[in-house]
């Protein structure tokens, strides 16, 4: 109300001194108009927070398992491989590691052979590690690379169970004065039975990490001491 009277008096009296609660009250509204609202200043706080918490959660959930990194530390293979270990060429030989593990080389036309990826027995795949150009047995899967599966569909010739161990091994002819043996932990004699067929399917791995040489997933783990049980490989029958 006492602006309001000094805005008459000044209509009346243009040199009339301006009042200084007036001109204050006009400075306060200014201020108070340009202050920022509290609400507005912590809204991109909290969106960038939920941004930053939603890429942790995506970041977690897409860490690989610890079978995903197994699997990764098998399927690496080639020159760029970290640690990998040294290697020299002996005639037919690479010599591997300070174990000096010695390996045929692999010929190019073995590399390069095209087979059809189709359920084969436990002789047909012991025929896809014999390099033909050599003329000995290699450790590739000719027409496979690491990373594939390679289906077996076999006879199964004898079960026997070790109950001390837990183990069971199941025999496959292969040829006429061989066989291949497969061991798994506990009893499958209520999975499987003598005479039948079955099928497995393994995933082709490195021999030796950071090297080209192939071998079977289950061959890698028996290896390590570790014996898988047979639903990790065996199909059912649907």
């Amino acid at each position: 109300m006492q602006n309001d009277n000094w805005l008459n008096k000044l209509k009346e009296r243009p040199d009339l001194a301006p009042d200084p609660k007036f001109i204050q009250s006009l400075r306060n509204r200014v201020i108070a108009h340009k202050k920022t609202s509290k609400k507005n200043t912590y809204l991109p706080i909290f969106v960038m927070t939920s941004v930053i918490s939603i890429l942790a959660i995506l970041i977690i959930l897409t860490l690989p398992t610890a079978e995903e990194r197994q699997t990764l530390i098998y399927q690496t293979a080639g020159e760029s491989c970290a640690n990998k270990e040294e290697s020299k060429i002996v005639g037919s030989w690479e010599v591997i590691g300070k174990e000096e593990r010695a390996l045929y080389r692999v010929s190019d036309q073995h590399k390069n052979k095209i087979v059809k990826h189709r359920p084969m027995t436990f002789s047909e795949l012991n025929e896809l590690l014999y390099d033909e150009k050599n003329q000995y047995g290699v450790e590739d899967f000719a027409g496979y690379k690491i990373g594939d599966t390679i289906t077996i569909r076999d006879v199964v010739r004898d079960i026997t169970y070790d109950d001390d161990q837990n183990l069971s091994k199941v025999k496959f002819n292969t040829h006429q004065n061989a066989y291949t043996l497969l061991v798994f932990k506990g009893d499958v004699r209520s999975r499987i039975e003598v005479n039948n067929r079955v099928t497995f399917q393994f995933k082709v791995v490195p021999l030796i990490d950071c090297f080209k040489y192939e071998t079977l997933e289950i061959v890698r783990k028996w290896e390590e001491g570790v014996y898988p049980t047979i639903d990790d490989y065996l199909i059912k029958k649907k």
